[in-house]
């Protein structure tokens, strides 16, 4: 399962790693984010104030989820957190979830699991990328695939449009008639409070 968070705006170190974390993956290889010296820092910074990389304004999660009847089991485990400026393309995420997809596949064996589906929500860009990924052969006619194709309906229902308004000729010496009784409109506005009364002594 794949989805966006959002994120501040804010770099930082990281004493585990000792690297910058902060940056958009998709110009994150261009400024340097390993910590070693105090040039390190001020490339980074003038890097971000140019342009040059951007601060992750969002992140792209990825967790897997077990299909399984046992509750102590069945949820979500967080495998990915990668910042974005969302000026990724399609093609780059496409390469960002195969290589999740991959990582699981590789560790899958020792876990006896396999992957079964592939879910996000309806971003556009991850919509494309998954076509990329998971669309890369043609159903033959005489497979058992298009069999089971074969018998699902498209139900389509028409929906008439609405009828635009006709003017009626007839009717219109009977609305100015009915507008002349009404008089003319009145003010919605209400008066204003008075002046208050003098008190004496």
């Amino acid at each position: 399962m794949f989805d966006e968070i959002a994120t501040e705006k804010r770099p930082r170190w990281d004493s585990r790693t000792n690297h910058f974390l902060g940056s958009c993956q998709e110009h994150g290889n261009q400024t340097c984010l390993k910590f070693e010296n105090e040039n390190d820092l001020k490339m980074m910074v003038e890097d971000v104030e140019q342009e040059n990389v951007h601060l992750a304004s969002e992140a792209t999660v990825g967790a897997v989820g077990l299909l399984s009847g046992d509750t102590c089991i069945y949820g979500t485990r967080l495998i990915l957190i990668s910042g974005t400026c969302k000026k990724e393309q399609a093609p780059e995420h496409a390469i960002l979830i195969q290589n999740s997809v991959s990582a699981i596949n590789i560790r899958a064996p020792d876990f006896c699991i396999g992957t079964v589906s592939l879910a996000s929500d309806g971003e556009a860009k991850r919509g494309k990328s998954l076509v990329m990924i998971m669309f890369k052969h043609s159903l033959k006619c005489s497979g058992m695939e298009a069999r089971f194709l074969v018998m699902c309906r498209l139900r389509l229902r028409a929906v008439e449009p609405p009828k635009p308004a006709v003017f009626e000729p007839s009717l219109a010496p009977a609305v100015i008639g009915l507008r002349r009784a009404q008089g003319p409109a009145q003010n919605s506005q209400s008066p204003g409070p008075g002046p208050e009364p003098e008190l004496s002594a």
